[in-house]
């Protein structure tokens, strides 16, 4: 009988082990959505799309980090990423945020994904002596 009880708490143990590196990849997967903007204004329709999950984009409503940012036919985007740059996007555009590194006004790396569509871009104020870098990749 005490066998028996000292195989079901090795059961139990082993159960929770093997569920602990499942918690370390959803939060994992959580630090890598962080927040990098804020949807300002939207007409007409626009989108997010994430490893399959599509969300509607609403003013207030958050850009996430590798959000593929989609809108539609005569629709218009304005978000204002966390350092202060602020990006327009046109109808039938779609824009990734490939990598948003920022830290407390030292340095600054951006690099966004145009995959098709009209961009506009403009930059956050610097801080003096910060190094800054902003990259667009186009498909052409």
């Amino acid at each position: 009988m005490r066998i028996l009880a000292f195989r079901d708490d090795w059961v139990v143990l082993v159960a929770v082990l093997m569920c602990f590196p499942a918690s370390l990849v959803a939060a994992q997967a959580a630090d890598e959505r962080s927040k990098v903007g804020t949807v300002e204004q939207v007409r007409n329709r626009a989108e997010a799309l994430y490893q399959g999950d599509i969300r509607p984009l609403a003013p207030s409503a958050p850009v996430l980090y590798r959000d593929l940012m989609r809108t539609g036919p005569a629709a218009r985007l304005k978000a204002r990423l966390a350092d202060g740059s602020e990006l327009q996007m046109g109808e039938n555009a779609e824009l990734e945020v490939d990598d948003f590194v920022q830290s407390a006004g030292e340095q600054r790396s951006i690099t966004l994904d145009l995959l098709k569509g009209a961009l506009r871009l403009i930059s956050g104020k610097l801080q003096e002596g910060a190094q800054s870098s902003i990259h667009v990749r186009t498909p052409v």
